[in-house]
């Protein structure tokens, strides 16, 4: 599978990347073995592209992560999340309410997945 440099890093990347949002119970909740069914096959296929094991690593999801992290710049006051469902606003508003520990951050920054301008040192 071809690579590309990822944004200002000189991290390579995959062409096709892999999104973990449904992996995190995203649009409906999934068991951990379809999860990993899912992350292996990828794997299989030659995607290298994931910020879902960096996530996991530190007992965080996708979309806990995708929530906290525009809060830290001090510009963002809020976010919208969109939601379908009763079941939605009900996952949304746990993962809005997860503690995602700091060095999330740099480790994802460290491993390319995250633009090194990033502000990782920034209290939310």
């Amino acid at each position: 599978m071809r690579t590309h440099r990822l944004g200002h890093t000189t991290t390579e990347v995959t062409e096709l990347g892999f999104g973990g949002g449904p992996l995190g119970g995203l649009f409906e909740p999934l068991d951990d073995d379809t999860a990993a069914q899912a992350l292996t096959a990828a794997r299989d296929a030659g995607i290298r592209y994931f910020a879902a094991d960096v996530c996991e690593a530190h007992g965080v999801t996708v979309p806990q992560a995708a929530m906290a992290f525009p809060l830290r710049h001090p510009a963002v006051a809020g976010i919208v999340v969109g939601m379908r469902s009763a079941q939605e606003v009900r996952l949304n508003t746990a993962a809005f309410s997860a503690h995602v520990p700091a060095g999330l951050w740099s480790d994802l920054r460290d491993e390319g997945l995250l633009d090194e301008r990033a502000p990782v040192d920034v209290a939310p």
